[in-house]
């Protein structure tokens, strides 16, 4: 069975999400939703606010665009 993660069609053009993506581009959106993505299949949905756990998971090479997308 497959976790869903309710995703509405206009989440790119929110105010935290514009921001966001100015400040880190395409790049950063990928990564906040992976993180969705990781809390959701996660217990309770938490997870530790490790960068450098979390770039592990998702296999991104830049652990401080993931501490900026976090923070």
């Amino acid at each position: 069975m497959k976790n869903y993660i309710p995703h509405p069609s206009d989440a790119r053009i929110g105010s935290a999400v514009i921001s966001l993506r100015i400040a880190e581009g395409s790049a950063g959106y990928g990564v906040y939703w992976m993180i969705c993505e990781l809390l959701r299949d996660a217990d309770n949905y938490k997870i530790p606010a490790d960068a450098k756990r979390i770039s592990f998971a998702i296999n991104e090479a830049d652990s401080e665009l993931i501490n900026r997308v976090i923070n």
